[in-house]
């Protein structure tokens, strides 16, 4: 296996890696290990690899515990590797690829130390939300940075003296734990011991009230909602919070939303859209002039996409009409095209036919409440048919040689039954005496033995007596 790999990693690399690494149980000790890669992907693969062939469970059943420590060292990497200014996530790969090895191990406690992840990630994102309710910029990520620092990367504060509430996202580590989350565990309607604290968590944060602050904190909130996608797609559930989060956002690009810079703006770019990157998620990533034309393209092509993918998701639901009426109504307001850039006109009327053509058939496809589905009752005859030449013993099939044999055959199984029936009482009697003569047989044995054991008594008792009297007669001489 190992030269498989010689032409991918390098026999340089490869001569560098001891073959029997030691599994890492402090968080030096695994940037000591990734450290014998030289900063090569493919090398810290290899050292990974090498390091779980060595803690096999199969190997001993005490490697258990050090998978489980190894599971947490890497979950917190992974995200210090997500939080770090910039995202270094040409190095998550291998972090993953063993995250995902330890769990065909070790599912239990690779659960475990997600859910943990989990409920830290929870409390920092809380402790965020405070901090911008308190008064703050409500960015402080505490593990990368602030937000935005400032309101020239993106959409400001509003300009007014009341203050406004913010949608305050999940850090870049929170972000990335979700994903991973995702990724590791199969997404199914059933409760999962993991998926189901990872679900609550992203539609708590989606639930709240206002905007995102600022381009990254939009791009945050796209890919949350990227990633609550993902987990109701193959159950197909129905997260409101996700359809309300999309909805604010589509009324703020398209309605105007938002007074003095606080809503989502679009710039007048002429370029095409383009996927996401993780690494503009981080707190210090802020776009320059140059590429805020860009940006804003590849933000309104994420937030379409998410619209037209939720109405395929959604589009056998009863109620799919009234659940994307105001979508449909922001998506077909007349100049809302105009407030978005040219490249993303075609994406905008897309969406719009999208939903309008899924609205229109699942109105077309209802129909009216019955409140009882039974077949017709037939109008009862009040004068019925007699036929005045019936007679009871005569077939009335007009070919006289089989109803003969239809007879015959009526004429042979009644015998067939009778004799049946006969030979079942004969059994039933013959039965019934053989079991009296039994009970007879066992009472006599009964009878016989008592009396034998009854004058054996009496036998033992009158020699009892004779012993006795003899006794007493030597007595008295």
């Amino acid at each position: 296996e190992d030269g498989k790999r010689r032409g991918t990693i390098g026999s340089a690399s490869l001569a560098a890696l001891p073959f029997v690494i030691p599994c890492p149980a402090t968080s030096s000790e695994l940037d000591a290990v990734l450290a014998l890669g030289g900063g090569g992907a493919e090398a810290v693969r290899e050292a990974l690899h090498r390091v779980l062939a060595g803690a096999h469970i199969k190997l001993r059943e005490e490697n258990r515990p050090k998978l489980a420590r190894l599971a947490v060292l890497l979950l917190r990497k992974l995200q210090a590797l997500a939080a770090a200014s910039p995202p270094r996530l040409g190095e998550t790969a291998p972090l993953a690829a063993a995250l995902r090895s330890i769990a065909a191990q070790a599912p239990l406690e690779v659960a475990q130390a997600c859910i943990d992840r989990l409920l830290a990630a929870r409390a920092q994102w809380l402790r965020l939300r405070r901090d911008a309710a308190a008064g703050g910029d409500g960015g402080e990520d505490r593990d990368g940075g602030s937000e935005e620092g400032s309101e020239g990367c993106g959409g400001g504060a509003g300009g007014g003296g009341r203050r406004k509430r913010w949608l305050v996202p999940l850090p870049p580590g929170g972000l990335a734990l979700v994903a991973c989350c995702v990724q590791l565990y199969p997404a199914s309607d059933y409760r999962h011991a993991v998926l189901s604290p990872c679900a609550l968590l992203v539609a708590e944060v989606l639930a709240q009230e206002g905007l995102p602050r600022g381009r990254v904190g939009l791009r945050r909130t796209l890919f949350l909602c990227s990633q609550a996608l993902k987990l109701v797609t193959p159950s197909k559930r129905f997260m409101p919070e996700l359809h309300t989060t999309l909805h604010r956002l589509l009324a703020a690009s398209l309605g105007g939303g938002g007074s003095g810079g606080g809503g989502v703006g679009w710039a007048g770019a002429a370029v095409r859209p383009r996927p996401l990157s993780f690494a503009t998620l981080g707190g210090s990533y802020c776009v320059a002039t140059a590429e805020a034309e860009q940006a804003s393209v590849d933000e309104g092509g994420a937030l379409l996409s998410l619209v037209q993918s939720l109405a395929e998701l959604h589009a056998q639901l009863p109620s799919f009409a009234e659940l994307f009426a105001p979508h449909a109504a922001l998506l077909g307001a007349p100049g809302g095209a105009a407030r978005l850039p040219p490249a993303l006109h075609a994406a905008h009327e897309a969406a719009r036919a999208l939903v309008e053509l899924r609205i229109g058939r699942a109105i077309a496809g209802r129909r009216p409440l019955r409140l009882q589905r039974r077949a017709p009752v037939p109008i009862k005859l009040l004068n019925p048919v007699f036929e005045d030449d019936f007679q009871p013993g005569r077939d009335a099939d007009p070919d006289r040689e089989r109803a003969q044999l239809q007879l015959l055959k009526r004429k042979a199984k009644k015998e067939h039954k009778g004799a049946a029936r006969e030979l079942r009482k004969d059994g039933a009697f013959l039965a019934g005496e053989r079991e009296r003569e039994k009970r007879q047989r066992d009472d006599y044995l009964e009878a016989r033995g008592k009396r034998a054991v009854q004058i054996m008594q009496e036998q033992e008792h009158a020699w009892k007596q004779q012993k006795k009297v003899k006794r007493d007669a030597a007595k008295e001489l």
